[in-house]
This record gives C-alpha cells, structure tokens and sequence, in this order.
C-alpha cells in the first residue's frame, strides 16, 4: 500500500502522508457529522429527514477528499473542475436554511483538505452556536400560519356558514377558487393567522358543517399555487 502511494506521489508531483490523508477523511468525517446533528437537532430546516444528515456528512468527506486530490496542481484541478461540470443535480432545495448548511459543509471540507484544521474548528464552533442561538429565538421564527384549505360542499350557500366560522375564530382567508356544479362543488381558500391557531380542532368543525363533505388541508410546502 506504501509503495502504491509513492508511486502516486511521486507521479502527481507532491508529496501526501497516508496517515495525513486519514486523519484529514477522518475529521471530516466528525466534523460533517456534528454539521448533521445540529441541523437536525435544530429543527430550522425544512427537510428532517434522516438522509439530508447522512448528505451533510457524505459531502463534508467528498470535498475534503477532492481537496486532498488537487493539492497545489492546477493542471488537475482544471480537469476536475471539468469533470464534475457533466454533473446535473435534479433535487430541488426547497429551503435556503438547507443551502445554508451545504454551504456550511463544503466550508469545511475545503478547510480541511487544504489543512486548514485551526480555521474548520473554529468555523464549525462559531457557526453551530449562531445556528442554536437562531434556533431558540422568534425572531426569524415565522409570524404568520398559512395553510390550504380545499373543501368539498354539497350546497351551494356552504361558502356563507364556512367563512363565517373561520372569522369566528380570527381567521383571515382570501377565497381562491370555487367550483359548483348544481348542489355540489368545490372550493379552495388561502388562510393564515397572524396568532397561535388549533387548526385540527377549526377544521374538524368545518367538517361537521351538513354542506361540507370533506376537507383537505394543505401547507404552503407542498407547493400548491392557486
């Protein structure tokens, strides 16, 4: 295996310690993994899901490792850059908090693989105090609660005794589209509150309403524009 590496080295022109190069895919390694943890922990972003961490710690190592690579060759670096630019990423992100922490981990993997390891620590301590300072404060917290109200009627007055119900209990709503076919139909309002409001309980007494067959609530995350 050492003679392997040599062989690299003394091809590439430079000269990498395997044992440098471990430790290097080892702390990022770590370091993405704490990453992972205060995005979940957090609850700031929009995808908790499990496998946006294992993305956060993948890609920590993956630009770490790139950076090892490249090292001070610039004739290898131009071609990597022209390697990867056949790359298309379909996943949209939905959230800037989640661009915010890719960016946070290509940070890191770059400080890491130039060796930087003082300024990555350092990066990875200022940033994760901001991230759970933010995170316990309202003041980038949401004001408003907006949500997607899609109803099913069964007579054409429903519209009446539903927005009266939902002003009741401090609703704003904007009516966004309706439908009516004879006695039956569908209609759709855009609701938001600017205070605190128990959605289950408003929507299940506009179910109980005898022109209301059914409602569907949906948030704005779900990209629904009407």
């Amino acid at each position: 295996m050492l003679d392997t590496l040599n062989i690299f080295n003394s091809l590439s022109g430079s000269v990498i310690s395997w044992q440098n190069i471990l430790f290097s895919l080892i702390m990022a390694f770590i370091l993405g993994a704490i990453i992972a943890l205060v995005y979940l922990k957090s609850n700031i972003g929009f995808s908790s899901e499990k496998s946006f961490g294992f993305t956060l710690v993948l890609l920590t190592v993956i630009i770490a490792a790139i950076m090892i690579t490249i090292g001070s060759n610039v004739a290898l670096s131009l071609g990597l850059v022209g390697s990867l630019s056949i790359i298309r990423f379909r996943t949209a992100i939905k959230s800037s908090i989640d661009m915010a922490f890719l960016f946070w981990t290509i940070a890191e993997g770059l400080a890491i693989g130039a060796g930087q390891y003082p300024i990555a620590i350092i990066v990875l301590l200022v940033t994760s105090i901001i991230v759970y300072s933010m995170s316990k404060t309202t003041f980038f917290s949401k004001s408003n609660f907006d949500y997607i109200f899609v109803i099913s009627i069964n007579a054409s007055d429903a519209t009446d005794d539903i927005e009266t119900l939902m002003t009741r209990n401090n609703i704003n709503w904007k009516l966004k589209s309706k439908f009516i076919e004879k006695d039956a139909g569908e209609i759709t309002y855009s609701v938001f509150s600017k205070k605190s409001v128990d959605f289950n309980k408003l929507t299940s007494t506009i179910n109980k309403l005898k022109s209301v067959n059914n409602i569907s609530v949906l948030s704005p995350e779900t990209n629904l524009f009407v």
